[in-house]
């Protein structure tokens, strides 16, 4: 959030109106994902949509569909992925199309629980991400899709992927840097290696330690379950997918509850 203010005001230094939308986009998408009530973020996201720049409303469109996808509603996420693309054809930004089209359709998906479906959009954001020679973006879509991969159950597909997206980070990407290790600690954990998985896990919520974001806290959560599942402590599992439903259902992100119901209910079965 300070980087994202730092931006702004620099921004209003240069007095350019297209960077001072830029910046206000970004700063408004880094308030609606921390933590909050999705209705409460979902009534801020379309008073900023009806105010400001157009890149602002593209902005404002494609992160409120991740917000939809944490409820479940896919059909209305996949609507404003669909108006914010739009908008970019309309600005003639033809990377969008390529690389955030099907980016945020993969990780609406993703978000959603339904990492099958997720995977063909992710590998098309991420060839395009490559042959554009965008490896930051290109860095976090592989750890998304090594996520899907895991999930999926191609925990040795998921590593390989893991490790590509882990070549690619660059200094400074803390989201990079938390998604491939995620994917990694499920990966590990799938098969059966939960001291790697619960060490990895314990770094990865370290570096994740000053990442307010609503869904990185979510999925951490989850993961450093399935860790300490594999690892024998089942009483530390179910405090944290307990934890993860609890505020996933105070925030109304039910797809998100949804998904800690099910974890909750396969640590049960043992």
């Amino acid at each position: 959030m300070q980087a994202a203010q730092q931006t702004l005001e620099l921004a209003t230094a240069s007095g350019e109106p297209w960077l001072i939308g830029v910046a206000t986009g970004i700063l408004g998408v880094n308030a609606l994902r921390m933590p909050g009530k999705i209705e409460d973020q979902l009534a801020a996201t379309a008073e900023l949509r009806n105010s400001g720049s157009v890149l602002r409303r593209a902005e404002m469109l494609q992160w409120t569909s991740i917000l939809l996808a944490q409820q479940g509603r896919m059909d209305e996420a996949m609507v404003m992925v669909d108006r914010a693309g739009a908008i970019w054809a309309e600005l003639r930004i033809d990377m969008w199309t390529a690389i955030g089209q099907p980016l945020f359709v993969g990780n609406a998906l993703l978000t959603a629980g339904r990492p099958t479906d997720a995977v063909q959009p992710l590998r098309s954001a991420l060839k395009a991400a490559l042959d554009a020679g965008s490896t930051g973006v290109a860095s976090t879509i592989s750890g998304l899709l090594a996520r899907c991969l895991t999930l999926t159950g191609d925990h040795g597909a998921a590593l390989t992927e893991a490790d590509h997206a882990a070549q690619m980070t660059g200094p400074g990407d803390i989201v990079s840097e938390v998604v491939w290790r995620g994917a990694r600690v499920r990966a590990l954990a799938g098969l059966g290696e939960g001291e790697q998985a619960l060490a990895l896990a314990h770094e990865m919520s370290q570096i994740a330690a000053d990442v307010d974001v609503a869904e990185y806290r979510f999925e951490i959560a989850m993961d450093m379950a399935e860790a300490e599942r594999v690892g024998g402590n089942v009483r530390a599992a179910s405090e944290r997918l307990e934890w993860a439903l609890a505020d996933s259902e105070w925030r109304g992100a039910h797809a998100f509850a949804e998904q800690a119901r099910d974890a909750l209910a396969q640590l049960a079965a043992g």
